[in-house]
């Protein structure tokens, strides 16, 4: 089976041939009106999905109370169809490549090198910058770094980066509550979400 992650995506590439530049800040939302001739946002008070694009009105459409993150994140994965769609992707981890091109719009890899030699490992600093999530720029540090990273969530673990020697599952969660320490795994909370943390081997 083919894999997005095997393709050569490149969101740098993508926004600059929509005119914009990523280094200057990224912004999912400006990307869907340039890319979707869109010209507003509107709020639709009982919308059955979250965000809607629709060409045809011209519009992003959003159910309301969406916070900044979600909504950037809600739109890029609505990009992330229109590209899957585009190149012929119909593999059975299409919402998950989907979630890929999200994530890449919402922190684009020179971007976010920029952001962490300016302001290191901040990620409540960074992700109020970029409009985005604590816990998307925990997995992008370790698909952009290499750095291996393991983010705990409710349920199951998320990692990126270099393949790593990581400890079992309920070892990584002692960690990740602080219960257990060590020197080999540098740990931090995301304030996203209940309950996660980041992870990254030293």
């Amino acid at each position: 089976m083919d894999s997005w992650a095997s393709r050569r995506w490149d969101e740098n590439a993508f926004y600059r041939a929509n005119g914009l530049h990523p280094e200057d800040g990224p912004d999912v939302i400006e990307l869907a009106m340039r890319l979707f001739g869109l010209s507003r946002v509107v709020t639709v008070p009982g919308l059955r999905q979250r965000a809607v694009l629709s060409p045809r009105r011209g519009e992003i459409l959003l159910r309301p109370g969406l916070s900044p993150a979600a909504l950037t994140f809600l739109v890029g994965h609505e990009i992330g169809e229109w590209v899957l769609e585009r190149d012929g992707y119909r593999e059975d981890d299409r919402e998950l490549a989907c979630d890929t091109v999200a994530a890449s719009l919402c922190a684009p890899s020179r971007a976010l090198r920029l952001a962490f030699a300016a302001c290191g490992l901040d990620l409540p600093r960074i992700a109020r910058s970029f409009h985005t999530s604590e816990t998307i720029l925990a997995l992008r540090l370790g698909e952009v770094t290499l750095r291996p990273v393991a983010v705990t969530l409710p349920g199951r673990l998320r990692f990126a980066g270099a393949e790593w020697g990581w400890p079992p599952e309920p070892e990584l969660r002692d960690i990740a509550r602080g219960r257990l320490r060590t020197s080999a795994i540098e740990r931090r909370e995301l304030s996203d979400a209940p309950a996660r943390a980041m992870l990254a081997a030293e």
